[in-house]
């Protein structure tokens, strides 16, 4: 079933993406880059518990594969990756992970242009959602993303934008936390006149339906924000606005509803020079609650820095810090609060434009304040990977 699953999935890209370009026409840009990675890894605390820590030595092996195309009107790509892990003590844990993904641009006309990815996931560690949610979720699941986007430009200054996406967790070992998440969205830009830089003003309107188990929400939230590029090295993205959310589950032998209005925004920071990257964003809005069934409100603050300091080795930085909450029956079954924060600083050695070696160390730690109580991870890796392009026509 795991196989059919996968090849099913990366049938379908492949034939999506062979549609994108019309027979005959010819393609400006082909890449075809097959990679290997392997990584070995101690992490002090496998289970994130609490009380008794276990700790294991893991070796991950990675092989993969990225395709691209381009022509005059349309780009696309294609992605697969194995993962296969081994634990050193902790062999009932060995697990093959897997992922296959596409994405695709094509432009109808001079005024519209069409995009979409998708991809899938089969999942099984418990730190993988940390760094998007800070949550840590200890069953396998399988994950289902796509999303589709059309662009339509108004005028030379104005930029109207309609999108969907879809996102369905599989658990199939618990089938009561399966969920899926259907997200509209219609959204407006304007670029400003302004003596210096960029400045585009811009509003959403986005609705989200949400199922889960014994529970379903329907969120509606409405932003206004700008784009603000400082100079050449500087930009800032603010959105702000207002959400609805209506929530009905079940409770006893009937339905019971709520609904309730609050604060959904955005804001990054962004650098861009020659030798170093930095990014510092803020988010706060209703998200799936990984770990548990249902949704939760989530705040987040986020920062990556990445410096190149010689021709071939480079520094990174990141960190989190996240606020999950959620009162019984508000956004999920159970009631949810809890605190995490992590970081991880790396160093990076790229050997030759093929190979490249890298080593890094990660602190995790999550805060269930309903309970008092506080799991720490550190984990510490090192690894290389191995790339070279068949051919780049």
């Amino acid at each position: 079933m795991c196989r059919d699953r996968f090849l099913l999935s990366a049938g379908a890209a492949a034939v999506l993406l062979a549609l994108l370009v019309p027979a005959g026409a010819a393609a400006y840009d082909f890449r075809l880059v097959p990679s290997v990675a392997v990584r070995e890894e101690y992490n002090n605390n496998l289970f994130f518990s609490q009380t008794d820590r276990e700790d294991d030595w893991l070796l991950t092996v990675s092989p993969g594969v990225d395709a691209s195309w381009k022509t005059e009107r349309s780009e696309a790509g294609f992605g697969a990756r194995l993962e296969w892990q081994n634990y050193n003590e902790n062999s009932d844990l060995d697990a093959t992970d897997y992922s296959v993904s596409g994405r695709f641009t094509h432009r109808l006309s001079t005024e519209f242009r069409l995009s979409g990815t998708g991809e899938f996931r089969r999942e099984s560690r418990p730190d993988r959602h940390f760094e998007e949610a800070g949550q840590v979720d200890f069953s396998e699941n399988d994950r289902y993303d796509f999303g589709t986007a059309l662009e339509w430009i108004l005028s030379e200054k104005t930029t109207a934008t309609a999108s969907y996406s879809f996102e369905y967790l599989d658990y199939p070992e618990e089938l009561a936390r399966d969920s899926r998440l259907h997200t509209a969205g219609l959204g407006i830009m304007r670029s400003l006149p302004v003596s210096t830089g960029t400045t585009k003003a811009r509003m959403n309107l986005s609705y989200s339906r949400g199922d889960y188990e014994n529970e379903t929400t329907d969120s509606y939230t409405l932003t206004v924000g700008v784009f603000r590029s400082l100079h050449e090295l500087w930009s800032v993205q603010v959105n702000a606005g207002a959400m609805h959310t209506r929530v009905e589950f079940e409770e006893g032998t009937g339905l019971e509803s709520s609904s309730g209005t609050g604060f959904a925004g955005d804001a990054s920071v962004m650098y861009t020079g020659e030798r170093a990257t930095a990014t510092f964003a803020l988010s706060h809005g209703l998200s799936p609650s990984f770990g548990s069934s249902g949704a939760s409100l989530r705040t987040s603050a986020t920062l990556g820095v990445e410096r190149r300091f010689l021709h071939d080795i480079s520094a990174s930085f990141s960190a989190g810090y996240y606020r999950n909450s959620s009162d019984p029956g508000e956004y999920s079954t159970e009631e949810i609060d809890e605190r995490s924060f992590r970081l991880r600083p790396g160093i990076r050695w790229k050997q030759s434009k093929y190979l490249s070696f890298d080593a890094s160390y990660q602190y995790s730690r999550v805060d269930y304040r309903l309970t008092g109580t506080r799991a720490e991870q550190s984990v510490v890796y090192a690894g290389a990977t191995l790339s070279y392009p068949l051919f780049d026509e």
